[in-house]
């Protein structure tokens, strides 16, 4: 063990890179040598190769403790699985215009079903999630002190919140004050119902 070098180490290294994907069973009467010569096949997975790179180093550390050699010459050779870094996507301004704007308005009071058109933009004003704002009464939205709030709580039969934390109040968006949501709650309010968006089964 003390003859091989890390030009030794660097060869058995790319040599198992190239060996293929399953080939005890795919190929098993080849040797290294064939294998190695094969073309258009799959090879085996980074984190296989590094396994296998990383069992060879072991048995150097064991060889160095026992005084068969001096150096661990796979040491540093198989380079780290690096995490692959998932990059959001956020819809851009004119996207979100499009999915949020006049037209949805349009379509959702054409139809006679304003809930269409509050329930998403409350949701994508303030991040709560749609069961929650769908669940809401009309005495969940409140003025306190000069700020209109938003009151997600489990407080009746008809109502969850996943945690225990997710009961917690949410100060509104001054651009749903500026499209008319107060408006839309005294109207409700007057008509003497309970529900926030009363056509919602």
């Amino acid at each position: 063990m003390s003859q091989i070098t890390d030009v030794d180490a660097r060869k058995v290294v790319n040599a198992i890179k190239q060996l293929p994907h399953n080939r005890s069973k795919s190929y098993p009467t080849l040797s290294i040598q064939e294998l190695l010569q094969l073309n258009n096949v799959k090879l085996l997975s980074h984190k296989t190769i590094l396994k296998h790179i990383e069992r060879v180093s072991a048995l150097f550390n064991w060889a160095i403790t026992q005084g068969y050699t001096q150096q661990n010459v796979f040491k540093g050779k198989a380079a780290p699985i690096r995490k692959i870094e998932v990059v959001e996507k956020h819809f851009t301004e004119s996207e979100m215009k499009l999915i949020l704007g006049d037209k949805l308005k349009k379509e959702s009071l054409e139809q006679n079903k304003p809930e269409r058109y509050w329930v998403t933009l409350l949701s994508a004003y303030s991040g709560a999630r749609l069961n929650e704002i769908c669940q809401l009464d009309i005495t969940d939205i409140e003025k306190q002190g000069s700020i209109w709030v938003m009151k997600l709580q489990a407080d009746g039969k008809d109502k969850s919140i996943k945690t225990q934390a997710g009961n917690r109040i949410i100060p509104l968006h001054p651009k749903l004050l500026e499209l008319g949501f107060i408006d839309y709650v005294i109207h409700i309010k007057q008509s003497k119902k309970s529900k926030l968006f009363p056509q919602l089964k």
